[in-house]
Formats: structure tokens, C-alpha cells, sequence
């Protein structure tokens, strides 16, 4: 049996996650030439683009591409501190001399395993699949693609900015420290339980005109406000909007917009401690007019949900008793039912349970219970045949949290069973005719293997699915 090295597994994590994500094209296009060729000028990489896609490749996304694949765009934390991938797993992937890439030495060694290269080979040609099919060069606008989803890792990447910012500098906006672009990040519809300093009023007039709020604390005269109005010299918007936090962490490209110099106004908002204090309010002309649908779609609040009314029926009882060396044992339901974490499970009657010693912060009367798990499509955060502890999901924002689903069922062979394990998402999704199909969920597995692929479940999928309880933590 082939084993590839840790080093090897790392990199094509890496280069699956932080480069062939379908993003930006230019990286895996570049790193597609390196691999059959060894070699890529500048000017054929170019010449590559604007032949298949029809749009020039700027000089700096050309820097932010070598920057990009030797890993130095992305940090993480090491020793308390933030350090580049490339240094934290001594990554050098290749250089660029006299106006040609090239590989190293140390990366092409790496390439004479045949399984590596072709696994990386894989993940470059999926990228480059997955962006052509999705690419309308009419919808295009330096680097984004509108009604396109991107995080804000792709954004700053996309933006040709050296380094990732650290998330809490970012937060809605950050302006470029030249001055030359400021990506806007809305979620529409907030949740109830931020705190008041955050609940910005940002709202589309009409689907030209978007009202947006400036971060808390500041005033007309601020920094940053005087850059967004442009007074410090041209500077590029890009606005992004994801319709709430159950779409997990990607927005949808809405296109660039200008402020309306007339209609922006210093105003204040309520602050977590009852007082009040300044915001400036802009009135933003989106230079694309938002499609109807999107529109639409964005101001609904409108969900498909999985239901999750009906809970589990717990024991009514505390269930903490005291044994004989005078500590407290606290016991929740373990229902004989399993969860599958592969597709759902065949159909099981047995609902019944034993009861089961858990940590004290853990008790029935909180809601938790635990079942069995078995399968390995969620392993790298729950092995195969784990006793987990669950609270029983009484709604609120799902997106990014691992859940446990039960479906009654249906006709549909591949959902005609009782139990699933999944990290739940939910999204709007185009078609392959431009248009967009209704809000999709998605239950997305989690594991070291590849075979494994999202479940994804439509409106009428859901009439006969609930969400039973959202995964605490692996008990045994």
C-alpha cells in the first residue's frame, strides 16, 4: 500500500483548500504549467487567460500568485503568534527569475511520487474545471464574478493583499492601508443576540441604492470614512452580502458601488451599555443593478429549514445522583438508536434508552442526550463507533455546527433510513442556465477520506427530516 508522507498530505491539504478552491483561476492555471512543464513565463501566463477567459492579468496578481503558492498569503497561530504557512511547515514551492517560474528543487522531488503528483494534478484540474464552468465573462469585474460567493480570505487574496488580514480587523470593512480598495462585508439579516454596537442598519433602498452603516465610533472626519467617500484618492468597493450566518462564511459578489456624495449623513446607534454613539450612514449606487431574483432573495427572510420542533422527548427527571463516596454521578438518556456518518442509516423502531454517566455540566434537564455513531465521514472530529453527547436543537442560526438529523422516510432510496451525523449548511445555489434554484441544505461530512460527498437536501427532501440535537462533544 502507497503511503504518502506527512509533509505530502499537508501540502495537498494546502494546496486543495488555500489555491484550488476555484477562486482565482490564475493559481491553479500557473501551478497547472509548472506541473507539466516545469516552467512558466509571465507573459504565457497571462496569454493563458485572456485566450480562455478573456480578461488581462495585472502585474500585481501576478506578485500575489507567487506569493500565494509559496503560502505566505495564509497564517496561523503558532507560539501565540501569527506566522506564514510557508514558514510553519518550511514550505518552498517555486520562484520567479528573470520573468519565468520555475519549481524548486525540494517541491519537484516531491513531484517524482507519482501518487502526490497525481492527487495535486486532481485537485489543479478540478479548480480549473469548477471556475469555467461557473466563469460569465459579462458578469466579471476585476477578479470577482457577480452573485459569485467568496470568504473573506478570497476576497483579500483576490485583492492581491500580501497577507491575510486578522479577522477582528476586518469585521464589515477594511480600508487599504494605499487607500486603494475597501471591500464592505453585510450579513442582511442580523442575529437578534449581537450585541447593539454591531446591529448596523444596512438595507437595499432600492436594487440600485444600498443603505450601509460605517463601523460604531466614528464620525465624517474618521480615517476610514474619508477613504470609503473617496476623499484620499480613487478607491475601489467592492460590496459582498450574505443573507444571514446560516450561510456560513462566504458572500455573495454584489458588484462595486460608489458612495452618493449627497446622501450621507453623521448619525448615532445604541451601544451595549445604553449610550449612544456616532456612526456615518452611506448611501451607496451599486454600479451593477442587482438582479430581481437576487433581490428578492436577499430581503426574504424566508428559510428552507429542517424542523426541529419536535425534540426528543428526555427523561423528566435530574438524573444527578449522589453515590457512595459522597460524589455527585449524572446521568443523560443513551438511546439505543446509532447514527450514521456515512448516508443516513437503514430505518430503526428502537427509540428506547439506558441511562448514561456524563460530566456534571452535562444533564438531562439541559437537554443533552448521547447516542452511538458509527462510520467514518465525520473522523476527523468523531471516530467510528463514538459515544457523542448531543443537546437537543431548539433552532436559532445552525450554519458550520455538526447535527443530528433524523429522517422518517420517503421514496428516495438514498434517504430511505433513520439517523445522519453532518456539519449542516445552507445556500443559494446557480443553475446551469443562469438562474438560481430556492435555498438548498446542505449536510457536508468531515473526513480524511474523499469518497464521502455533501447530502444535499431541497425543500420537499425536508418535510420528513428534523433535526434532533447538535453534536456537544465525543463522550467515549
Amino acid at each position: 500500500m502507497h503511503s504518502l508522507s506527512t509533509k505530502a498530505v499537508k501540502l495537498l491539504e494546502l494546496f486543495s483548500i488555500e489555491v484550488n478552491n476555484a477562486k482565482r483561476i490564475e493559481d491553479s492555471i500557473l501551478l497547472n504549467e509548472l506541473l507539466q512543464m516545469e516552467g512558466c513565463t509571465i507573459s504565457h501566463l497571462k496569454a493563458i487567460v485572456l485566450d480562455r477567459f478573456g480578461y488581462k492579468v495585472s502585474d500585481q496578481t501576478v506578485k500575489s500568485c507567487l506569493n500565494n503558492l509559496n503560502f505566505k498569503f495564509i497564517r496561523e497561530k503558532k507560539s501565540g503568534r501569527l506566522v506564514a504557512l510557508n514558514e510553519i511547515y518550511e514550505l518552498n514551492i517555486l520562484t520567479l527569475n528573470n520573468s519565468s517560474f520555475h519549481l524548486t528543487e525540494e517541491f519537484k522531488s516531491l513531484t517524482k511520487d507519482v501518487v502526490f503528483k497525481q492527487f495535486l494534478q486532481d485537485s489543479v484540474n478540478y479548480s480549473i474545471h469548477k471556475f469555467s464552468n461557473s466563469f460569465v465573462i459579462n458578469k466579471w469585474v476585476d477578479g470577482f464574478c457577480l452573485y459569485k460567493k467568496y470568504s473573506r480570505k478570497d476576497v483579500f487574496r483576490i485583492l492581491n493583499v500580501d497577507i491575510n488580514p486578522v479577522a477582528q480587523n476586518v469585521g464589515g470593512y477594511l480600508v487599504s492601508p494605499d487607500n486603494t480598495h475597501c471591500p464592505i462585508f453585510v450579513n442582511y439579516h442580523k442575529d437578534e443576540n449581537i450585541s447593539e454596537s454591531t446591529k448596523y442598519e444596512d438595507e437595499f433602498i432600492n436594487n440600485k441604492e444600498f443603505s450601509w452603516m460605517s463601523k460604531s465610533n466614528r464620525k465624517l472626519v474618521s480615517n476610514d470614512v474619508q477613504s470609503i467617500l473617496g476623499n484620499r484618492g480613487k478607491i475601489r468597493l467592492p460590496l459582498f452580502i450574505k443573507k444571514s450566518n446560516d450561510e456560513g462564511v462566504e458572500f455573495y459578489y454584489m458588484g462595486d458601488v460608489e458612495p452618493l456624495k449627497g446622501k450621507v449623513e453623521e448619525t448615532v446607534m445604541n451601544s451595549d451599555n445604553g449610550k449612544k454613539v456616532s456612526v456615518v450612514r452611506i448611501i451607496f449606487s451599486l454600479c451593477t443593478a442587482v438582479s430581481d431574483e437576487m433581490y428578492s432573495y436577499l430581503r426574504a427572510k424566508n428559510e428552507v429549514e429542517i424542523d426541529s420542533k419536535q425534540a426528543l422527548q428526555l427523561v423528566p427527571t435530574t438524573n444527578v445522583e449522589t453515590i457512595s463516596d459522597g460524589k455527585e454521578q449524572n446521568l443523560i438518556p443513551f438511546y439505543e438508536f446509532y447514527a450514521a456518518a456515512g448516508s443516513f442509516s437503514e430505518m430503526q423502531d428502537n427509540k428506547d434508552f439506558n441511562l448514561i454517566e456524563a460530566p456534571l455540566q452535562y444533564s438531562a434537564d439541559q437537554n443533552y442526550f448521547a447516542c452511538r455513531v458509527v462510520g467514518e465521514s465525520m473522523n476527523r472530529r468523531i471516530k467510528n463507533d463514538s459515544i457523542c453527547i448531543f443537546k437537543v436543537s431548539l433552532g436559532g442560526s445552525r450554519n458550520g455546527k455538526i447535527v443530528l438529523v433524523e429522517n422518517f422516510g420517503q421514496a428516495d432510496e438514498d434517504y430511505n433510513s433513520s439517523f445522519t451525523i453532518k456539519t449542516y449548511a445552507s445556500e443559494k445555489r446557480p443553475t446551469d442556465d443562469g438562474s438560481w434554484e430556492h435555498t438548498i441544505i446542505l449536510l457536508k461530512p468531515n473526513s480524511t477520506e474523499p469518497r464521502f460527498k455533501d447530502i444535499v437536501l431541497r425543500e420537499n427532501d425536508c418535510e420528513n427530516m428534523r433535526i434532533v440535537g447538535e453534536f456537544i462533544t465525543v463522550l467515549e
